[in-house]
């Protein structure tokens, strides 16, 4: 008897907590976890667009770069690490040559966080670092100052890109704004007023 008091009680007080914890989570909790869950899902949706978008623009800049006889502005990642020693080796070097001349009057290094960043010579004390942008970080660069200049424009991201950046293009960013959805349905609501 004693046994199945206590198994029926140790139910009874199972259940109502099974009871009130779905309670209170469905009239407390409810709402919290919902906006959670959508802002979870907004966030690997995004991801996922961000991933095709970055496909889709290297494919089309690559299609652009292979048309094209010179292709100074974009620069590899090997290329670039490449650059790096080439710089620093032309700077050890006593007895220059005319191609280490030409490394030291269009890059330097800076050292940033540990990792060395090709950047242009600074000329005159005070004066802003420019640094160049390897290939495969093209996208990422852009997309930031896309997004921090407002989803601006051509004009507007090349000219707050040109503060930082020796070697956006013009070329890289129109493929981008042609990829941006934001933008493409901002243009599509401001044609369809327009006609109105």
């Amino acid at each position: 008897n004693f046994f199945f008091f206590f198994l029926f009680f140790f139910c009874g007080v199972f259940f109502s907590f099974i009871f009130f914890f779905f309670f209170f989570f469905f009239f407390f909790l409810r709402n919290k976890f919902v906006t959670f869950l959508s802002s979870f899902l907004l966030i690997m949706s995004d991801i996922d667009v961000l991933a095709k978008m970055r496909s889709r623009f290297y494919d089309r800049l690559s299609e652009c770069i292979e048309q094209k006889s010179s292709n100074h502005l974009y620069i590899s990642d090997g290329k670039y690490k490449e650059l790096i020693k080439e710089v620093r080796e032309a700077k050890a070097e006593e007895k220059k040559k005319t191609i280490h001349y030409r490394r030291l009057k269009r890059f330097d290094i800076m050292t940033v966080d540990n990792q060395d960043k090709l950047i242009v010579p600074i000329a005159t004390e005070g004066a802003s670092v420019l640094y160049y942008v390897p290939y495969e970080e093209l996208f990422d660069v852009i997309n930031e100052t896309h997004i921090s200049v407002g989803h601006g424009g051509r004009n507007r991201i090349l000219a707050e890109a040109g503060r930082k950046y020796k070697n956006v293009s013009s070329e890289a960013v129109l493929i981008y704004l042609r990829l941006c959805e934001a933008c493409e349905k901002k243009q599509k609501s401001t044609t369809k007023k327009n006609y109105l």
